[in-house]
């Protein structure tokens, strides 16, 4: 029907950029590509039919509404006068077009099949086709398959579209809108029934005022819920940073309590070492050599008598060969009483060192 194609339109980055926008919140992996890819081929052909006139400011797509594209694979471009459905496939053996567009009355005025190019920086504008021209003789349980030989070529697309005449506005009465908006909230908390989504789909397609109330709704929906995920990301993003210092802080407290038992634990050894060490009067070597003190004499038992004996000899040895002895019998009767007087060393220990060193322990 139609020679092969040679329209190209080209992936940019604001393309993909709305096309991430768009899928960002699902979780499913199948769902989350299939909006992706969905979302990526209707913002190619709006740039297509940009670029050939057509007008296609605030428009208002079902694609757009988080809750019906999560459960159908839709890509609908909803302009005034016609709509339209982007297929975006990988094989143009592979033309398919979803069974629940026609089971649910959500179905297009055209389908325009784009096809990604094996380096993935375009798509090859194959054609459209009228769901009625559709053979659905190849099928199976989800889509129905068509033929390239049966699409519409590509240059006469934009001519169709803009002598096409279909009212896309408001086909609705204010009760009708009434009743959407309700089944919109319904939609939200997952609680239509089959029917009620069958008539909440048609009423989205016959008026642009709900869905752009629709959208209003679902964006703050979105908004509300992307906003939590947001701050609980940055909550266990600053959480972990703190657990670390929390971690730090518990270290530096462990180890300052364990120097604080060890202090302790060093000065009650140190206390019960001086309580049980007996008190010594003996006096080392070293002490002897430090105070000159003479050993002979401490060696002497220190009675009376020989205190006597020994002050005779040193006042005897102390004087000159020629001189006689200036000391005078009672002067030697006085030191004989002064050195019955218990001999004390109290003043020699008063600043002598305990062995302890505390620089270390108050610096710790």
């Amino acid at each position: 029907m139609t020679e092969k194609q040679e329209t190209l339109i080209y992936i940019e980055e604001h393309d993909t950029t709305e096309a991430k926008f768009m899928s960002r919140n699902f979780v499913d992996k199948q769902v989350k590509t299939r909006v992706f890819l969905n979302a990526l081929g209707a913002e190619l052909i709006i740039k297509f039919i940009n670029s050939e006139g057509i007008k296609t400011e605030n428009l208002h797509n079902v694609h757009s509404i988080s809750r019906i594209t999560e459960k159908y694979d839709i890509s609908d471009i909803m302009l005034p006068n016609a709509h339209i459905d982007v297929r975006v496939i990988f094989d143009e053996d592979k033309i398919f077009v979803p069974k629940s567009h026609f089971e649910n009355s959500i179905l297009p005025d055209f389908y325009a099949i784009l096809k990604i190019t094996k380096n993935t920086k375009a798509v090859e504008f194959l054609g459209f086709i009228k769901p009625e021209d559709i053979d659905k003789t190849k099928q199976n349980e989800y889509y129905y398959f068509t033929e390239k030989e049966q699409l519409s070529p590509t240059q006469d697309f934009s001519n169709v579209i803009k002598n096409y005449n279909r009212n896309l506005q408001d086909n609705i009465t204010e009760e009708e809108l009434i009743i959407g908006r309700e089944l919109a909230v319904l939609l939200n908390d997952h609680a239509l029934s089959e029917e009620q989504e069958k008539l909440f789909l048609k009423l989205l397609i016959s008026s642009d005022k709900l869905r752009e109330n629709v959208l209003e709704f679902d964006n703050f929906e979105t908004l509300a819920y992307s906003t939590v995920a947001i701050m609980e990301e940055r909550k266990q993003a600053q959480a972990q940073p703190q657990a670390a210092i929390n971690e730090f802080i518990s270290d530096i407290k462990e180890g300052l309590d364990k120097e604080e038992e060890e202090e302790e634990e060093e000065e009650n050894r140190a206390a019960d070492k001086t309580l049980t060490e007996e008190p010594t009067n003996e006096i080392s070597e070293d002490m002897i050599a430090e105070e000159h003190i003479d050993k002979d004499f401490l060696d002497e038992d220190l009675q009376p008598d020989s205190v006597e004996h020994k002050i005779e000899e040193t006042a005897l040895t102390d004087q000159p060969a020629d001189e006689d002895n200036p000391l005078t019998e009672p002067e030697l009767s006085s030191m004989k009483e002064n050195s019955s007087d218990e001999l004390t060393l109290d003043d020699d220990f008063a600043d002598f060192d305990t062995g302890f060193d505390l620089s270390d322990t108050a610096t710790k």
